[in-house]
């Protein structure tokens, strides 16, 4: 399936992060705690040391938002690496939701949640809430994610990368038609590039009214060449609050 690569990877005991990479030309983040690598051990996979790789944010004390094709499958694990106060932790799950909508063909409703199992809790320092407005066209918003830095780069990092999209009026792919449930956004000001890997990335503006950084989109299609060019096509996270909201409230 488009954007999602398979990593070998090392899982290492305690608190430590696998390192992988990020946004190409990317900015070291200093104010997205929610931001998380996630790592997809498909029961293909379980006995082969690979991974695919994917990004997500922390919506709730126990969930992880991210992209519903990094999910798709049965009998999935999870690994999700994320950092706290400066420090790296990791955490495992079994158990993930999809959107009932989705369309592995279309990427409609292209969005899911893992959540924490047993006594695991995220902090509520990483936890970013979702927006309930539509997406305002020519907004710039920051996504942050652990995608690779070039199509053919396997460069590691430890901590998540940032960059800036603008959010644009229409869709414009080479191979494909975007889903009625996607918005897109296009690398503007700055050299970065959104990779795969970055798949399930959040991108987020923040509130005028609050000062608060809150979720718009999530990363669903990205191009294969890291180009600058290239859309982002984000799902619309206006038309999916209240199932986020209801889930994980229960």
């Amino acid at each position: 399936m488009e954007g999602l690569f398979l990593l070998f990877f090392v899982l290492i005991v305690g608190s430590q992060a696998v390192p992988f990479s990020r946004v190409a030309n990317g900015e070291i983040s200093s104010n997205a705690n929610h931001a998380c690598m996630v790592l997809v051990i498909r029961s293909e996979l379980k006995d082969t040391g690979t991974a695919v790789l994917g990004s997500g944010s922390i919506v709730s004390r126990r969930h992880v938002l991210t992209a519903a094709h990094l999910l798709y499958g049965e009998k999935n694990t999870y690994q999700i690496n994320f950092f706290i106060e400066r420090s790296r932790r990791s955490f495992q799950s079994t158990f993930s939701i999809i959107h009932e909508n989705y369309d592995e063909d279309t990427y409609h409703s292209d969005i899911g949640l893992i959540f924490l199992q047993g006594v695991d809790y995220f902090s509520v320092l990483n936890v970013i809430p979702i927006s309930t407005v539509d997406v305002p066209v020519s907004v710039v918003g920051t996504v942050t994610g652990y995608g690779f830095t070039s199509e053919t780069s396997r460069t590691a990092s430890l901590e998540p990368m940032s960059a800036n999209q603008t959010v644009t009026a229409y869709c414009v792919f080479s191979d494909f038609e975007a889903a009625e449930t996607h918005f897109c956004a296009l690398d503007s000001a700055s050299s970065s590039i959104i990779c795969p890997g970055d798949n399930g990335a959040g991108l987020y503006i923040k509130n005028t009214t609050t000062g608060a950084n809150e979720l718009i989109g999530v990363a669903s299609r990205i191009m294969k060449g890291c180009s600058k060019t290239d859309y982002t096509g984000y799902t619309r996270l206006s038309l999916f609050a209240t199932w986020v909201n209801e889930i994980t409230n229960m």
